[in-house]
């Protein structure tokens, strides 16, 4: 008998907590081969005060300055709706003109219309509906101004 276990874990991109999981155990027998597959969903992630499944329960951002590849001398200091850090946080689509990918590098001073540049450190997932794990970045950037006397 061959025992062929496969996991499969959804965490989200963000740091959350799951409100709830679902493990699916299938077993099948093929030719006295006996295969077990488990499968871990998790159908909600808590992201301050927002919560429910991160594909579905988001605000969205169409907002051309905020795109990776826009410049602009000033930045917006991000401390109103939606990016409130005192909320916790909160899932955040980009969609449209805003871009519709996270950056992959840090971005150049005075883009993404923010004070503070973010960009996602890990690798995208290739598959539609697929999540993945990993840490999203900021840079701060400063402009100083020096007198030669």
């Amino acid at each position: 008998m061959i025992i062929i276990l496969t996991v499969a874990v959804v965490v989200g991109v963000i740091v959350g907590v799951s409100k709830s999981q679902q493990s699916i155990l299938d077993t099948t027998t093929i030719d006295n081969q006996t295969s077990l597959s488990t499968t871990t969903l998790v159908s909600s992630i808590s992201i301050g005060n927002q919560s429910g499944p991160p594909c579905s329960s988001y605000t969205t951002i169409d907002d051309p300055s905020r795109n990776a590849a826009q410049s602009s001398l000033f930045g917006s200091c991000d401390n109103g709706s939606p990016f409130n850090a005192s909320n916790g946080g909160s899932w955040i689509r980009f969609i449209g003109t805003g871009g519709t990918i996270i950056s992959l590098a840090a971005p150049a001073q005075g883009h993404c219309g923010a004070y503070v540049g973010g960009w996602f450190n890990g690798t995208l997932p290739t598959t539609v509906g697929t999540v993945v794990n990993g840490t999203v970045c900021f840079v701060i950037m400063h402009i100083y101004s020096l007198t030669q006397q």
